[in-house]
């Protein structure tokens, strides 16, 4: 069986992959902090290994480097609307440890798959959809960040024999865990309606993004991990946009009421529109996103 490290595995993103993907791969998974119990236990039933590992400690990650066949890095970036002066603490937490993982992975041939992100390495956007081709332009330093390291396994594909994947991954919803994880914005709703508070949108609630659920994303990753010579950027959404009054609205359809919403209007949105062009994954690896918005926002809701 093929041994698989996600560094960084403990969040959102990685969480859901590794319990995914044990069912076909024995996966080891990294954390900074000791985990929960629930999140205990639910590793040990799916056979899956944790590891307490930040990523500055690099000798340790080198290690399990060596003993898995792939890499994916979930690692999280310090979020655009935190603390401004963290981002330094981003610098050297995340991004010189992360050349190093990447540099040490590639010298011994093995596979990254790093998740980016496509919401905010493009940047502003427009209402055309994002390619892999369109020159990004990133306004915020997380989405600097995150091209800085998408430009670094990009180098490592040029200068060597690596074959790392970038994957550029829109706004991803679903598979909360019971709440553990509460990232995003279609997460947040469905947790205040079920706890009937009172829903804060930051902006007008007309940006439009690019939705896509956490199923489909694992099931992209399933489909790159097959794939030995597969190499470069690949976008992974939805390839549709819907503002945030709509995801509100088709909300409000399913229950059949209103939902209590407030307006943070003094908030400047930057980035109006963000739709990912998904064509060439489609068609390189034959993956097309199946769960459509209404249907798993009717069960996120109901259930």
């Amino acid at each position: 069986m093929k041994k698989i490290l996600i560094i960084g595995g403990t969040g959102y993103l990685g969480f859901n992959l590794a319990a995914h993907l044990s069912n076909n791969y024995a996966v080891t998974v990294t954390g900074k902090k000791p985990l929960k119990f629930d999140l205990l236990n639910f590793f040990y039933d799916k056979n899956i290994v944790f590891e307490q590992a930040d990523i500055i400690y690099i000798n340790k990650i080198f290690r399990l480097i060596e003993m898995n066949d792939y890499i994916i890095f979930a690692v999280p970036n310090i979020q655009p609307h935190q603390v401004k002066p963290l981002f330094h603490s981003d610098l050297l937490r995340i991004l010189m440890p992360a050349k190093k993982i990447f540099k040490y992975s590639s010298n011994l041939n093995k596979k990254i798959i790093f998740l980016s992100s496509g919401g905010s390495v493009y940047g502003a956007g427009s209402s055309s959809p994002h390619t892999e081709i369109t020159t990004p332009i990133p306004i915020t330093k997380y989405g600097k960040y995150k091209l800085y390291l998408d430009n670094n396994l990009l180098d490592l594909n040029s200068n060597s024999s690596s074959k790392n994947v970038i994957l550029r991954i829109s706004n991803p919803y679903g598979g909360t865990f019971n709440d553990v994880y509460k990232q995003g914005f279609i997460n947040s709703l469905v947790r205040m309606v079920k706890t009937n508070g009172l829903f804060e949108i930051w902006g007008d609630g007309y940006q439009i993004r690019d939705f896509i659920y956490i199923q489909d994303l694992v099931n992209l990753v399933t489909e790159i991990l097959k794939d030995e010579n597969t190499q470069g950027v690949y976008n992974c959404g939805s390839g549709v946009g819907h503002s945030l009054r709509e995801v509100v609205q088709i909300a409000e359809n399913i229950l059949k009421t209103r939902i209590r919403v407030k307006f943070i209007e003094s908030y400047e949105e930057k980035i109006k529109s963000n739709i990912l062009n998904i064509e060439k994954t489609v068609n390189h690896f034959g993956w097309t996103p199946t769960f459509k918005l209404t249907e798993t926002l009717t069960k996120l809701l109901i259930i």
